[in-house]
């Protein structure tokens, strides 16, 4: 649903709200996962990583045929998501020569697990419990914003030296600014005995240190392993990481050859202030490096290119 108001000639304001509700989504989940015994067993736990095999559902059913499966990815249609933005957006079209795109969308993507294409593995923490995995979207961005401009020289009666050095000429920077991605901190270990390896850390401080001069990013003091035989409470695609800033600048000049001919010449800058772009920090609580941001996105990219046109 959008509503758009044209002010004066050159602008135009639109406001839009989007939504969008998918229900039986396709996802993978384990379909013979391993499951918890508690107590011991001649002396030794009766669950334990390395009688993994002897826990697992099927052969809990039958040993004779069970043992000959393992790992079992099983598909799930019962997932649900839900998208719900708001979209803002200014246009100034091209006149005065340079024109103006901006827009700002403020959203919230929700589901139970996401879709990646295939069914191959297991999508959820918990084999029974779809709904423990609700959470935000591994595409959710809460908010974005972008800004383009371009600006070409004026064409005036230019004379001499100064047509050649002033005319055809165009600038257009491009400004990006989003809050951080989401991201799931898992536990490194299968507490849970499922041999789903997807455990979660339980949270019990603030999770957050966010400091960029030391690139710690998360509170290692705020989390704890799950206990045995249980599944962590932090929430899926519960973290946020560093926001992202971003220019890009493209400068261009065109010139006449022929009648019918033209030759571009472009320049290009990608990260143009060369701001660094952090990535997430390690998620994995049993890293030595848990919270610590240790990569980053591109630097600075340069590139020139010649184009002729006939």
């Amino acid at each position: 649903m959008s509503f758009q108001r044209q002010v004066r000639a050159d602008w135009l304001f639109t406001a839009t709200y989007l939504g969008n509700k998918t229900t039986h989504s396709w996802v993978q989940t384990e379909g013979d996962p391993g499951v918890y015994i508690p107590g011991t067993c001649n002396g030794k736990p009766c669950s334990a990583t390395s009688n993994l095999s002897q826990r697992r559902v099927l052969y809990l059913l039958n040993p004779v045929a069970g043992a000959l499966y393992s790992t079992m990815a099983q598909s799930d249609g019962g997932a649900n998501s839900e998208y719900n933005g708001l979209l803002l957006s200014a246009r100034r079209r091209l006149s005065h020569n340079y024109t103006i795109l901006a827009n700002y969308t403020y959203s919230h993507c929700v589901s139970e697990a996401n879709f990646v294409g295939e069914l191959a593995g297991a999508g959820y923490q918990n084999p029974y419990n779809r709904d423990a995995d609700r959470g935000n979207c591994a595409f959710d961005l809460r908010q974005i914003f972008n800004l383009s401009v371009v600006g070409m020289s004026p064409t005036v009666n230019w004379n001499g030296v100064a047509r050649v050095l002033l005319e055809n000429w165009q600038i257009a920077p491009i400004f990006s600014v989003h809050s951080g991605n989401s991201f799931t901190p898992l536990s490194g270990v299968d507490n849970s005995m499922t041999g789903v390896n997807l455990d979660r850390p339980n949270v019990i401080g603030n999770p957050y240190v966010r400091d960029t001069s030391t690139l710690l990013w998360l509170n290692p003091g705020g989390f704890a392993a799950n206990p045995v035989g249980t599944f962590g409470d932090a929430g899926t695609y519960s973290l946020r990481g560093p926001g992202y800033f971003d220019v890009d600048l493209g400068i261009s000049r065109s010139f006449a050859v022929h009648e019918a001919q033209r030759l571009e010449v472009r320049f290009e800058a990608f990260n143009a202030t060369n701001h660094t772009h952090l990535a997430l920090p390690v998620a994995t609580q049993n890293n030595a490096h848990f919270g610590q941001i240790t990569s980053a996105g591109d630097p600075r990219i340069l590139q020139f290119a010649m184009k002729y046109q006939f």
